[in-house]
């Protein structure tokens, strides 16, 4: 007899271990190729690979069975403020806007619900899937991806690497989360390693040496013949127009992305006798 209770008392205890898991039947996994370095004073970092048109993060869910599902939401949740317009369509730098691509299957309905602060709250099925008006029983596979979102890596600390972290609104509406962290920014570093300007001999043949550039009050410049030398921080730190807009397709407004642009100061100009 105490056998027997022992042994029930061990196939409820498996039971309830196993319950969670049951309801499990979309596994969610989330991939991203990272920026592999930002400028860290940057308002408008990538959080994907700045080198490849339409690189973004990717959820793909994988079918286990046959399920009924409900709605429910993806919270990607980022190191630091995302920087948008508070409005839709989430659009910084203009023309490039925080969207969904390539939807499929499961996820054809998937949208985005909103972005506020750090986070990208994101719908994963059609809104009438489950709710009497659609076929609420998922019987395939599906996957999206989340392209041109970009964060303030100036309220970053540190040199990184970063990650997103993925949560879900509701664990027991048939799907399960298998990626909780996400790589989005790999380093930061400055956006310039040095500056350096030295004078030449001649307009064909300059020195190496850092020199000032010397002003007289008469106007008359001392060096005719100078340069000034901006060393990049680290590869790809400056980038064109057109690879800030590597994700801007036809139909879209491109106005106000452009490419990096650097301010140069100069100090200590004597003031011009009349």
């Amino acid at each position: 007899m105490k056998s027997k209770l022992v042994f029930g008392l061990l196939a409820v205890m498996i039971a309830l271990a196993l319950a969670p898991s049951s309801f499990a039947q979309i596994n969610i996994q989330i991939f991203n190729s990272p920026s592999a370095q930002e400028i860290k004073t940057n308002r408008t970092a990538e959080t994907s690979d700045p080198t490849s048109a339409g690189s973004g993060i990717t959820i793909s869910g994988s079918l286990i069975a046959s399920s009924a599902l409900t709605q429910t939401d993806l919270l990607l949740a980022f190191p630091a403020p995302i920087s948008v317009s508070p409005n839709p369509p989430f659009d910084v730098p203009k023309g490039d806007p925080i969207r969904i691509v390539a939807a499929t299957g499961v996820f054809a309905g998937a949208a985005i619900k909103t972005v506020v602060g750090s986070t990208i709250t994101l719908q994963l099925i059609a809104a009438n899937v489950g709710s009497g008006s659609g076929n609420p029983d998922n019987t395939i596979s599906g996957s999206f991806r989340i392209i041109s979102t970009r964060i303030d890596a100036n309220s970053l600390a540190g040199a990184g690497p970063f990650n997103a972290t993925a949560s879900l609104s509701n664990s027991a509406n048939n799907f399960i989360l298998s990626t909780t962290s996400v790589p989005v920014i790999s380093a930061l570093g400055d956006g310039i390693a040095s500056v350096a300007q030295a004078a030449c001999s001649s307009a064909s043949r300059c020195g190496t040496s850092p020199g000032p550039i010397v002003l007289f009050t008469n106007k008359n410049v001392a060096q005719g013949s100078t340069f000034l030398t901006i060393t990049e921080g680290f590869n790809f730190a400056w980038r064109t127009e057109a690879q800030n807009e590597r994700n801007v397709t036809a139909g879209l407004n491109a106005a106000g992305v452009g490419p990096t642009k650097i301010r140069v100061t100069v100090n200590g100009i004597p003031p011009t006798r009349r």
